[in-house]
């Protein structure tokens, strides 16, 4: 189909981005305008759009860099969730790990000094980590994943860079710092540790009162009070959450999880309809 043509067939709205994001966008730039045809409520209503969510939230992160957002009582992220309340995510440190060695003739080995078996038990002992103490109820334990490796000139050489990645998703409490440090050590001072990207995590508490006016809508909507959820992945709230003066957050939205980054992506029309509800009466609730 093409990807940017919006097209709606058998209640669904087909088009790049339809569930991951726009969906939830649209719902929500709908019920902010509602709201000011309305009354202008007494308390505010900060819509933030943003760009580069996908390749490191840049947009997000400059907005808190610039301290242009300040406090909230409440964040609502929009990504994916079918309209269920998502009130955890993990984060994410991704680092370039690299080795030097020097070249020779592949066939006098001995005479070289070969960069990919160093990085190859880095890898080993990568792969061996566990996380036990660095858990969450909902999230679970941080976890460790390569996914990149880069070495070699060509096949009779003996390498003498090579270089992989690894992204740790990372429950809230786990410091980062502190992470990079203990990679650092388990390589060794020959590993040359460059951090790629750098997200925290978001947890907020199933108790918290802000989140109540939510969870009271989506429990009359429902018939029954909606268990709230965690998310392996990331969103914008790594930047938000800071950036709002850690304020209370869910990540809530229209599309569907599964379709996100998929081949003809699609969002229910219906769940676009409930999502302006949701945002409608959660902003009259909590604003005029």
């Amino acid at each position: 189909m093409p990807p940017f043509a919006a097209d709606i067939r058998d209640g669904k709205l087909f088009g790049r981005g339809s569930s991951d994001m726009k969906a939830g966008v649209a719902a929500f730039v709908a019920a902010a305008i509602a709201q000011a045809r309305r009354k202008r409520p007494p308390r505010g209503i900060t819509l933030v759009v943003t760009a580069g969510e996908e390749t490191g939230c840049q947009g997000a992160f400059h907005l808190a860099e610039i301290g242009a957002l300040g406090p909230a009582e409440l964040l609502i992220v929009a990504e994916p969730s079918s309209n269920l309340p998502i009130i955890a995510h993990k984060g994410s440190v991704r680092l370039r790990i690299s080795a030097e060695g020097r070249t020779a003739h592949s066939s006098m080995p001995e005479l070289g000094d070969n960069a990919i078996y160093k990085i190859a038990e880095w890898i080993r002992r990568v792969e061996a980590l566990t996380f036990d103490r660095h858990s969450h109820a909902l999230l679970g334990s941080t976890t460790a994943s390569v996914t990149t490796v880069f070495g070699g000139q060509n096949i009779n050489s003996v390498p003498d860079s090579a270089a992989f990645t690894v992204d740790f998703r990372t429950v809230p409490s786990h410091d980062h710092r502190e992470l990079v440090a203990q990679i650092q050590h388990l390589c060794g001072d020959e590993a040359s540790i460059r951090v790629v990207t750098d997200f925290k995590g978001f947890a907020t508490a199933p108790d918290d009162s802000a989140i109540e006016p939510l969870m009271a809508i989506l429990a009359d909507r429902m018939g029954r009070r909606p268990v709230p959820a965690g998310a392996p992945y990331f969103t914008d709230a790594s930047a938000l959450v800071p950036g709002f003066d850690e304020v209370a957050t869910v990540v809530i939205g229209p599309g569907e999880v599964a379709q996100c980054h998929q081949t003809d992506e699609f969002c229910y029309v219906h769940r676009i309809d409930e999502a302006f509800e949701i945002y409608s009466e959660l902003i009259r609730r909590m604003c005029e």
